[in-house]
């Protein structure tokens, strides 16, 4: 970790802003892929039901992954806090 932020500290203001824009796009890119695996496995489970049962478990399954969203922000904070301290 300290040996992290001392090469942080040796990069000028244009590579910060470099750095979170690559973070911006890495943690957009893992925040679409935990959606989409989400997505894949509710779709598999839903192919086994039978069509009264599958309205319901669309009404009760759907919407977003908050657990995708939390897990993407508080990743983004440590990283952008890492990167702000050098």
């Amino acid at each position: 970790m300290l040996g992290s932020l001392f090469l942080l500290s040796l990069l000028d203001g244009w590579m910060v802003s470099l750095l979170l824009i690559a973070i911006y796009i890495t943690f957009g890119i893992l925040g679409n892929y935990i959606y989409m695996a989400s997505l894949n496995k509710k779709a598999a489970q839903l192919n086994f039901l039978s069509e009264p049962y599958k309205n319901d478990y669309i009404a009760k399954n759907g919407g977003t992954n908050t657990t995708a969203a939390v897990l993407s922000a508080v990743g983004y904070a440590v990283a952008a806090s890492v990167i702000r301290l050098a």
